[in-house]
């Protein structure tokens, strides 16, 4: 998951450093851009209602190769009333420990589809951080939503290896990745 910031509580405590000030800048923690420190950090959602817009920059790495560990600024925005998420959309989560993840909204997928799917992904992401190991353009997000959605078709193994492993040019990538998702997969799709 990504974290959206560092710190938070579920009693609305502060969250973030910095922002993205609108014309580009970094701007203080209470909006201001004159480098004084705020008496207190507006939360997220203190920001969206008096603002209707929210700038902050990520942390963490589950969103990659879409997002990127504090290099990209993202904008919040609340829904329009009556409207929902859907499928594609990125969307602000709060947990229950008060941290903000950022999340993908995907098909329909049942809870142990999902944890297969991040057992597998932080599988191959652990391959790609080590020294030697896959090339960061070895998986990507949607070929994970991709298998999600081929699942009641083919089954979540196979569309993990039709969507994921099979997607990389590099033969040589293809196969340790239909290897990894073999070994940890089975047949009938349970981990």
């Amino acid at each position: 998951m990504t974290d959206l910031f560092d710190s938070a509580d579920a009693a609305g405590a502060p969250v973030g450093a910095e922002i993205e000030a609108p014309g580009g800048g970094q701007a203080s923690q209470n909006g201001g851009t004159d480098g004084t420190l705020p008496e207190r950090v507006r939360t997220i959602e203190e920001e969206l209602a008096e603002q209707g817009v929210y700038y902050g920059t990520t942390t963490g790495d589950s969103m990659e190769p879409l997002l990127h560990h504090r290099r990209q600024t993202i904008v919040l925005k609340p829904f329009a009333p009556g409207t929902r998420a859907v499928r594609g959309d990125v969307i602000l989560v709060k947990r229950e420990d008060g941290h903000y993840v950022l999340h993908r909204v995907v098909p329909e997928a049942s809870a142990a589809s999902l944890n297969i799917c991040d057992y597998v992904y932080c599988a191959i992401r652990d391959r790609i951080r080590s020294a030697g190991g896959l090339e960061p353009d070895a998986m990507t997000i949607r070929g994970f939503i991709d298998a999600l959605r081929a699942e009641p078709l083919l089954g979540l193994r196979w569309g993990l290896l039709d969507n994921v492993a099979s997607k990389p040019q590099d033969a040589y990538t293809r196969l340790q990745l239909t290897e990894l998702i073999e070994s940890m997969v089975p047949q009938d799709g349970r981990v």
